[in-house]
Order: structure tokens, then C-alpha cells, then sequence
């Protein structure tokens, strides 16, 4: 087997005591391929007859994007073994431990499912509903990953300040291995487009394109706020209603 070669992800994974890692990151941060390699090379090596889910929205991307990096990483470090591979229903036995490959854009594939440990490729695919689900059928750790594309999403609101929460933030700088023309393209953004540099060079929330008014979301109303008037805007077609309270 031949030495691996690791960035801060797969240290953030190994220091973390919390149920919960979050790991938002910009474009080739090496979030996806670190946290596949701690499950190899960590979590595989210490336990057995574990179930270890690896989930997409969709498993066209699965199998696209990291069950490809899975069995990438198994067979350049002389790992893989047909005999325990099974294709037919995406799941590989290493050192014991049951690995599957699922999506989740079929709510029975998570329904019924339990297991030790759960990583959430792309997390901010999936719905509230999707992570919910998965959070009551997983008795272990949960790890997402995701580029923060979104300016508003369930992860910021409802995992991230959750008290068993890790929070984690890296960029292409955190990964070493890189070629220098890829870090070259990346660094580019800086002068092409504002908004994808800071999503994927720097690895920070996105911004709604679209938005008018700058504004800071509060949790509660300031003592001192006065009840103007309500305020109604009837949706249309799939846009919803929306009802706001106006204060001074």
C-alpha cells in the first residue's frame, strides 16, 4: 500500500469529536476526496461491521463523482478486491464494514436505511426533508460537504449552529496537490466574476444575483422595534404567498 497524502480535511475529520462535521469549501479544496480517504483509512481501520452510507441527491452523480473517487482511491493503494464488490447494489465490504452508495431523490431509499456512519457529498443538494431522515436512521457520525453556492439553505440555518456541530472552512489553498494550472484557473475568478471567486476560490457564501437591498438577519425583534402594519404578497403559479410583519 502506498503512503497517502492528506490535506486539513482529513485532519478536521480526525481531531472532531462532534456527531456532526459540516466542511464548506471552495472548488478542488479536496474536501470530498479527504473525507473519503479518513473513511478508508481511518474509520475502516478501526471498526468493523459498520454500515457506512455515502449519499448524492441523485445516483447518476454517485456514481459520477464520488463512488468513482472511492474505488480511484482503493485501487491505486492496492486495496480493492473484486470478490468484495458488490455492483449490483453499489456496495463494497472493506475490512468488514458495509459501504453503500445511495441517492436520495427517492424518499424510500433513506426511510427503513440505518447506519453507523453517513457522508453527505454535495449536502446542499438535498432537501431539509432528505437530512432529516437521514439524521433519525444514523447512529454515528454525519459529514457533509458542499461548495456554499447558496445564499440562504437549511445548513446554515439549522445544522451549522447546532451545539454537536463542527464547522469547517477550506479552500484550494488548503489543498497542496494541486497542478499549478489549476490553481492558476481558480485565481483567475478574481478578475472574471466577483460573485464565483467567493463561492469557489475563497469558499464563502454566495450571493443572490438578483438582490436588490442589502440587509442582516436578526433572531428576535430589538426591544425597542414599533408594529407598523402587515404586509401580504399573493403568490403565483409556484412562487408562494408571503406575509410580513412591519416594524420601526
Amino acid at each position: 500500500m502506498t503512503k497517502i497524502r492528506v490535506n486539513k480535511v482529513y485532519t478536521h475529520l480526525k481531531r472532531s469529536k462532534k456527531k456532526i462535521v459540516v466542511e464548506q469549501g471552495g472548488t478542488r479544496s479536496g474536501k470530498t476526496y479527504n473525507i473519503l480517504l479518513w473513511i478508508i483509512f481511518h474509520y475502516c481501520a478501526k471498526h468493523t461491521g459498520q454500515t457506512i452510507t455515502i449519499a448524492r441527491k441523485t445516483f447518476p452523480a454517485v456514481r459520477s463523482s464520488v463512488m468513482r473517487d472511492f474505488f480511484d482511491i482503493l485501487k491505486q493503494h492496492q486495496l480493492y478486491n473484486e470478490d468484495y464488490h458488490n455492483k449490483s447494489n453499489s456496495e463494497y465490504i472493506l475490512n468488514g464494514n458495509l459501504v453503500e452508495f445511495v441517492s436520495l431523490d427517492q424518499p424510500q431509499k433513506i426511510r427503513g436505511r440505518k447506519r453507523d456512519l453517513a457522508f453527505l457529498n454535495e449536502a446542499n443538494e438535498l432537501t431539509f426533508e432528505d437530512w432529516q431522515q437521514i439524521v433519525f436512521r444514523t447512529n454515528g457520525r454525519i459529514i457533509l460537504d458542499y461548495n456554499p453556492s447558496d445564499s440562504f439553505h437549511w445548513i446554515y440555518d439549522r445544522v451549522i449552529p447546532r451545539e454537536d456541530a463542527d464547522f469547517y472552512q477550506t479552500t484550494y489553498q488548503d489543498n497542496p496537490f494541486l497542478d499549478a494550472t489549476i490553481v492558476a484557473e481558480i485565481e483567475r475568478l478574481k478578475q472574471t466574476d466577483e460573485h464565483y471567486w467567493r463561492v469557489y476560490g475563497l469558499g464563502e457564501r454566495g450571493t443572490n444575483r438578483a438582490q436588490v437591498f442589502q440587509f442582516t438577519t436578526y433572531q428576535q425583534l430589538p426591544p425597542q422595534a414599533k408594529f407598523l402594519s402587515y404586509g401580504l404578497d399573493f403568490g403565483f403559479t409556484n412562487d408562494p404567498s408571503a406575509l410580513v410583519a412591519c416594524y420601526q
